[in-house]
């Protein structure tokens, strides 16, 4: 799997193979069950969100 680290030209997204989205900030990215192969990414990702 290839994850990239990304920004928004604007706000409206287009699902392809989810069903849904959502937006978390670091206090309640904890609050999805995620796959095990995006646990994995989650201390990176809160690393990025306290840069």
């Amino acid at each position: 799997m290839h994850c990239y680290m990304c920004s928004l030209l604007s706000e409206a997204l287009h699902l392809n193979e989810h069903e849904a989205a959502k937006w978390l900030n670091r206090k309640d990215i904890h609050s999805v069950n995620w796959l095990p192969a995006d646990e994995i990414l989650l201390p990176m990702i809160i690393e990025e969100l306290d840069a």
